[in-house]
């Protein structure tokens, strides 16, 4: 008598797609399964049943998606460099036991553990999940991979502007380096190297390559570039990923800039900065009806207000768009939360109110192919935040009601 698992996902799968096990048993007069889904660390997420089909009598099927997407989320920490972004990622494994009748008596046999895999806060479209490799994202001595992000390889970026990669790991790589090639308008470059060794057992890591964090930890300033580009690197300077470009741009000084971010669908925060914010402030109102005071008739306040709460939302300007940039802004619609970066400390929830996007190609365009977005804040925000300069350390976040709370605690 043995379980036997079938099929099972790549040892790192996006929660979002399907997370399917397979398995079955030879023992006779078989009855179910009964699975206990268990972390990394032996906690019991869920115990449930597994029954055979009629096209499939010795064994059955189960598909962990919903229950594991409950247990990964997008993962930030906004004023450091590298920070391994553990509430993103979850290891799991099973333990799976055969249920039978023997001699007529409902029998349960020896449970089976299966090797620790991971799901992480991804979804890949359908299509290219058919062709979906583990090893086109996770970090890989001799491998090349890819960030977890949709963003175009080559973007525009200045000095008040936000940039987040993030990325998968098996712990394959010891040695670990950052590097940044800036280059200037004669063609020559500055190398800058970060060694990130020290996080290479975390399994999925965020870089904050933002200006500011460029700055202060490398002494880097974009500004004396023309365009730079980022990539990891191991001990022998081999490439693990990906090249990505940043095109320097100054900031015209008759914009106001505004950083958004939000969770992409493969698992990082993607940013774009948009530009001349318009609120709209609108307020919600409670009042009564009071009875007629005769002794002071010309002072009765008939309709008194007892209560007036504000509703506040910003519409923001994209800069001309590319065709890439368009598409990829689709993402922002999907998000399962958007931020506004208000300084290098401080984030705020937004909701983002628009439920579509036209998605027309620059050439169609007679003017400039620009978009809008209205967002709108949580209850308890408004929109001078906007323009002060506050300071609240990521993790700790205002919550919807005005308090705080420490997400990575």
């Amino acid at each position: 008598m043995a379980v036997t698992v079938t099929n099972k996902p790549q040892l790192y799968t996006p929660v979002g797609n399907p997370v399917i096990w397979k398995v079955s048993t030879d023992v006779d007069n078989f009855l179910y399964f009964k699975v206990s889904i268990l972390d990394g660390d032996g906690n019991t997420i869920l115990n449930t049943l597994i029954y055979p089909t009629p096209d499939f009598p010795t064994g059955g099927v189960i598909n962990l998606s919903r229950v594991l997407d409950n247990y990964v989320r997008w993962d930030i920490y906004n004023n450091l460099m590298v920070y391994p972004a553990a509430k993103s990622i979850l290891g799991y494994t099973l333990s799976i036991a055969e249920v039978y009748l023997s001699s007529g008596v409902v029998t349960e046999g020896t449970p089976v553990s299966t090797s620790l895999q991971y799901v992480w806060d991804g979804l890949i479209n359908r299509l290219s999940f058919a062709n979906y490799s583990q090893d086109t994202y996770i970090l890989k001595t001799g491998k090349v991979i890819n960030f977890l992000t949709g963003k175009p390889s080559t973007t525009y970026l200045n000095e008040k502007g936000a940039e987040y990669l993030y990325f998968l790991n098996n712990g394959d790589v010891t040695t670990l380096v950052v590097k940044i090639d800036a280059y200037g308008s004669g063609g020559s470059s500055t190398p800058y190297t970060y060694d990130i060794s020290a996080f290479s057992a975390y399994k999925m890591l965020m870089l904050n390559i933002s200006p500011d964090i460029l700055q202060s930890i490398l002494g880097f300033d974009i500004s004396t570039c023309t365009y730079f580009t980022i990539k990891l690197v191991d001990g022998d300077g081999a490439d693990l990923s990906e090249t990505r470009t940043y095109l320097y741009k100054k900031l015209e000084c008759y914009l106001e800039p505004v950083n958004i971010l939000f969770a992409n669908s493969l698992g990082g925060i993607d940013t774009y900065q948009f530009v001349n914010s318009d609120i709209t402030v609108a307020a919600s109102r409670t009042s009564i009806k009071r009875s007629l005071d005769t002794a002071i008739s010309e002072l009765n306040i008939m309709d008194e207000v007892i209560s007036s709460y504000p509703t506040e939302s910003f519409t923001l300007n994209t800069r001309e768009l590319s065709d890439e940039e368009t598409m990829w802004l689709q993402e922002l619609l999907l998000s399962k939360q958007v931020f506004f970066k208000q300084n290098s400390d401080t984030l705020v929830p937004l909701q983002l109110a628009d439920t579509s996007i036209s998605l027309t190609k620059k050439r169609y365009v007679t003017g400039l192919n620009t978009k809008q977005f209205t967002f709108k804040l949580s209850d308890g925000f408004t929109s001078d935040l906007l323009m002060n300069d506050i300071h609240i350390v990521i993790p700790a976040i205002l919550g919807a009601n005005g308090d705080f709370y420490v997400r990575n605690a």
